[in-house]
């Protein structure tokens, strides 16, 4: 019995793109949930007693998505030197 090393060739290959598409993809996932988390805590901390609660669902989300938005625009996901 040899104990050669298997043929690189026959091994599948990792498609380094698609990890990074799958990553970038999960990030923003993360993303627009902490984007709803802090919109919800600001949310919480404003009087809105007498709002109806259909305007204060809708401002959540606008608030949420703006935040998001602006992340993206401000390219937030590049900080830590890795993705652009």
């Amino acid at each position: 019995m040899s104990f050669e090393l298997p043929n690189k060739e026959l091994q599948p290959q990792k498609d380094m793109r698609k990890v990074a598409d799958y990553n970038m993809e999960r990030r923003l996932e993360i993303l627009r949930g902490q984007c709803l988390n802090i919109s919800s805590t600001l949310m919480a901390s404003l009087n809105l007693e007498n709002k109806p609660i259909e305007n204060v669902i809708k401002d959540l989300f606008n608030l949420a998505q703006k935040l998001f938005d602006e992340a993206i625009e401000r390219e937030y996901l590049s900080y830590n030197g890795k993705e652009k």
